[in-house]
């Protein structure tokens, strides 16, 4: 049974061949058409007018005429309705011709098949290569026509008076072998028509799939580019939004906590100094929140930055003992600390995300234990092929934890129990943050806790050893400026950050001068003397970056105007940005009266043309 798709192949197929067929057909139907009239001249000469010559007339008569309906079916281009008709006409013009062309020439005479059955016999076989949907009739055909030849000319010969049997055997052995040879040649052929068409067939719907592919791979790259850009304009409305929100959160923190600083330093009663504490405490705590978002957002967008610098790990802990312990004390608990690194405890670490995992482990430890101790202990493990393996290990014994708790622990904006927010405060980025370095510091983070019996921290850090430190900023030696007195210009927008900055250059011996835009800082730098400009990132009119350049343009090869960058953003990208814009030093708010006066000694011991007469 022929399926509809095979049907439909079967007569794509035949279109196909039907450009080059239906050529092969024009020219059979009309050799036919003509030659088969014009072999009767023949027959007269051999015969004359008799009733042999009149019945060989009429077939010839008969297949011209059946031949020239195959002729004007062959005018259109396109394959014909009805094939079945159009093979019919073949069949009889076919046989027609066979018996009129082979047959005659046997009755009147075996010599004359080479002049009239030669090129019947050709136009045959046009016939038979232009139609090869009827292959099996086609072999019928060939073998009938040669029956008919021989019993035709055993039965009539005796009666024309000819002799040369020998010419019928003949005739009829080519007649067979090319009934045969020549069906099975063409049956070859078209097995292998069909098996260029199919194999066309399958190139092109093979080529149709690809370009499909490639058009939907293509579409699919346009979206991803689309999604690509749109991620980075989010990415970086993100990065622009932080750095607003960092700069609109730190700039008021940096007032509070250098406010309370000062108020620290004035006379008060014991109830106005647990009131400072708390306020300070607090103001600590909101900067830690903001620190942590900033963190994370750095380490979601794969932007955060790991040093490998030598760092005295005993040095790093004491620093996190000296933070944790009055927190300790103040609940009652021990703080206790070990470092058995056998003596080499210099090693090449990222110092500053060190410390802050360290904090937030044993911060959480402190946090989370009312009753007994956190026990912090540092050691190595078993080395991993030229490394070292630093194991740190915080434990307590605070509320612990259940499994279901554990699960959850690692993830951001999320503590092992929603309760503990609200009893114990936090936002839950600690640990979040604290495993993501680890990681990115070649290093793996696992907990063992139980409910109300503690919890154990433990972490393993890939580190190789160091034999010195280099410091990365020089100590700085205080002791010049604090006999010189400089001038400074403080260009700062906020009021509380202006008084702040001039409560401590004046606690430091320093006179400023304020200049609340950046272009009256560019004034003020044009037309008076300064040894230093503060110079905040971000002002109204014209910005700190805008008042560098236009002072940059201004210096010349024996003049050198030293420039402070003051800035409450604490994107890094953006902070290498301010580094690269010329100034000689950037400070990032809430900043110590300590850390302004480093920064003063740094940029007035720097190498560089001496401050002149503007």
């Amino acid at each position: 049974m022929t399926t509809p798709h095979a049907a439909a192949n079967s007569r794509e197929y035949l279109a196909q061949r039907w450009r080059a067929d239906r050529i092969v057909l024009r020219w059979a139907a009309l050799a036919a058409a003509i030659l088969n009239p014009a072999g009767f001249a023949t027959d007269l000469l051999i015969a004359g007018w008799g009733p042999i010559s009149w019945a060989l007339l009429g077939l010839r008569l008969a297949a011209s005429a059946a031949a020239w309906p195959i002729f004007f079916a062959t005018n259109q281009e396109n394959l014909p309705e009805d094939l079945d008709r159009l093979e019919r006409m073949v069949v009889v013009s076919f046989f027609l011709t066979a018996i009129s062309g082979v047959l005659g020439p046997t009755i009147l005479r075996p010599t004359s098949v080479a002049a009239q059955g030669g090129p019947l016999l050709a136009i045959i076989l046009l016939y038979a290569i232009a139609m090869p949907i009827w292959r099996r009739k086609k072999i019928t055909g060939f073998l009938t026509v040669s029956f008919l030849y021989v019993l035709a000319g055993l039965m009539v010969r005796p009666y024309t008076g000819y002799g040369g049997k020998h010419e019928l055997v003949t005739v009829s052995i080519f007649l067979i072998a090319a009934s045969i040879l020549g069906t099975g040649t063409l049956r070859r052929i078209e097995q292998l028509q069909r098996e260029v068409f199919d194999a066309r067939e399958n190139l092109e719907a093979t080529i149709t799939n690809l370009r499909k592919e490639s058009a939907e791979r293509a579409r699919q790259a346009e979206e991803l580019e689309i999604t690509r850009q749109e991620a980075q304009a989010a990415n970086e409305a993100k990065s622009y939004f932080l750095a607003s929100v960092s700069h609109d959160l730190r700039t008021p923190i940096a007032g509070i906590l250098n406010t309370a600083d000062f108020l620290a330093e004035t006379p008060l009663n014991p109830d106005q100094t647990n009131l400072l504490d708390v306020l300070r405490s607090s103001g600590r705590l909101l900067l830690a929140v903001v620190n942590d978002i900033m963190d994370l957002s750095k380490l979601e967008a794969g932007k955060l930055v790991l040093e490998s610098i030598p760092a005295d790990i005993r040095q790093v802990s004491n620093t996190v003992t000296a933070l944790l312990s009055t927190q300790a004390q103040a609940k009652g608990i021990q703080l206790n600390v070990e470092v058995d690194l056998d003596g080499q405890e210099i090693l090449l670490i990222d110092p500053v995300r060190f410390q802050q995992i360290l904090i937030n482990l044993a911060g959480n430890a402190v946090k989370f234990t009312t009753v007994g101790s956190v026990d912090i202990r540092i050691t190595y493990g078993a080395p991993r092929q030229d490394q070292l393996l630093l194991c740190l290990e915080v434990r307590d014994t605070g509320i612990g934890m259940s499994p279901q708790q554990v699960a959850r622990l690692f993830q951001p904006y999320v503590q092992a129990d929603s309760s503990t927010s609200r009893k114990f405060g936090g936002t839950g980025l600690g640990l979040a943050i604290s495993k993501r370095l680890i990681e990115l510091l070649g290093g793996s983070i696992s907990v063992a806790s139980q409910l109300g019996q503690g919890s154990t921290f433990r972490v393993e850090l890939p580190v190789k050893a160091a034999k010195v430190i280099e410091a990365s900023v020089k100590p700085v030696n205080v002791s010049p400026l604090a006999t010189t007195s400089l001038r400074v210009l403080v260009a700062e927008d906020n009021n509380i950050n202006a008084m702040i900055a001039g409560r401590v250059l004046t606690s430091l011996g320093h006179t400023h001068v304020r200049a609340k835009d950046g272009r009256e800082a560019v004034d003020a730098a044009l037309n008076e003397q300064f040894d230093v400009i503060l110079m905040d990132i971000h002002m109204p009119v014209m910005d700190g970056l805008e008042a560098v350049q236009v002072i940059r343009n201004h210096d010349g090869p024996t003049r050198h105007t030293r420039i402070i960058a003051l800035t409450a953003d604490a994107i890094d990208e953006n902070r290498q940005r301010y580094l690269d814009s010329g100034i000689d030093g950037l400070l990032t708010k809430p900043y110590h009266p300590k850390d302004l006066s480093a920064a003063l000694q740094q940029v007035m011991e720097a190498k560089g043309p001496s401050v002149s007469g503007i």
